[in-house]
């Protein structure tokens, strides 16, 4: 017998290598406890409950310590195949670069690459996740991650990013721009960044600069998420840290061109509240892109991932 407690084992038995022999039913959350140790007051579970499974053979214990890193509200699961399902979605867990994995459906077609310069790899991240807790750092001046599968025009689309900074310069968190191989766009929108004073925008272009953005501060040097929903039927939609800050529906599509996700850094000229330097100095973890609005309730489950 052996037990684990998050993909640790914590108590094993060998004084019984045998089970009584009869047959019966998986049970979860209530069936018959009477005589055994540590009888507790109620058969009856109270609380939440999730991925409940049974196998066929032992697991290992590798096979249940992955499990655990693998569970369902880590960073990465909750942005995998098997969560909100993103197209693009950075770990962000290299050691060294150029090239930013892609765990998102598009695969190695929508890996992103580092700049040369201005990135640190490895610093302490959100609580993504056993062993996937790291972030990358950005120096402000050069620091920042592009991808080179041309996108075209998405007009229905989720963008998030974890950050942390202390920066009274702002930044360009995450968004969409014409500019190839990390070069300068000439058309850049569909994007969320900071303003000096340390409060999101999420702009969106359409023969004019549509934003949603809230009052707080962010540039606190603590760990918040950044989520971003657009399409037509929904309008603007800005989260931060898994609940609504700001929304908009002056505006039901954005620019039409073809362009490439940008994290870190693009042009901001123009845009309200235009920060000093469009580089972010600070942390990034995990960046997403979905081709669909992701809901409010998987919004929060997402900032739930990295708390």
């Amino acid at each position: 017998m052996r037990l684990y407690v998050d993909g640790a084992l914590v108590a094993s038995n060998t004084s019984t290598t045998a089970a009584q022999v009869y047959n019966g039913y998986w049970r979860v959350g209530y069936d018959n406890l009477s005589n055994w140790t540590g009888t507790p007051t109620s058969n009856y579970f109270a609380g939440s409950l999730a991925h409940v499974s049974v196998y066929g053979s032992v697991l290992s214990a590798a096979a249940v310590a992955e499990q655990y890193g693998a569970g369902p509200w880590t960073c990465a699961a909750a942005a995998g195949q098997n969560g909100a399902a993103a197209v693009t979605a950075f770990a962000l867990q290299e050691s060294v670069g150029p090239t930013a994995v892609n765990g998102g459906s598009t695969g190695a077609a929508g890996n992103g690459t580092y700049s040369g310069s201005g990135v640190t790899y490895g610093v302490a991240g959100p609580a993504c996740g056993n062993g996937a807790n790291r972030a990358i750092g950005l120096d402000g001046a050069a620091g920042k991650i592009w991808t080179t599968q041309l996108v075209t025009n998405p007009q229905s689309f989720t963008v998030q990013i974890w950050f942390a900074t202390t920066t009274a310069g702002g930044g360009k968190l995450i968004g969409f721009g014409s500019g190839a191989a990390g070069a300068a766009s000439t058309n850049y929108d569909r994007h969320v960044y900071l303003t000096n004073g340390g409060q999101l925008v999420f702009g969106v272009y359409n023969n004019g600069y549509y934003t949603a953005g809230g009052t707080s501060a962010y540039n606190d040097g603590r760990w918040h998420l950044a989520t971003a929903t657009f399409s037509p039927g929904t309008g603007m939609k800005l989260y931060a840290d898994g609940a609504l800050v700001a929304q908009s529906s002056a505006t039901r599509s954005a620019e039409v061109y073809n362009g490439y996700w940008r994290i870190g850094q693009d042009s901001l000229a123009g845009w309200p509240s235009t920060p000093t330097s469009s580089f972010l100095a600070g942390s990034v973890a995990y960046p997403s892109v979905y081709n669909r609005v992701l809901s409010a309730a998987e919004v929060s489950a997402q900032y739930s991932a990295g708390r």
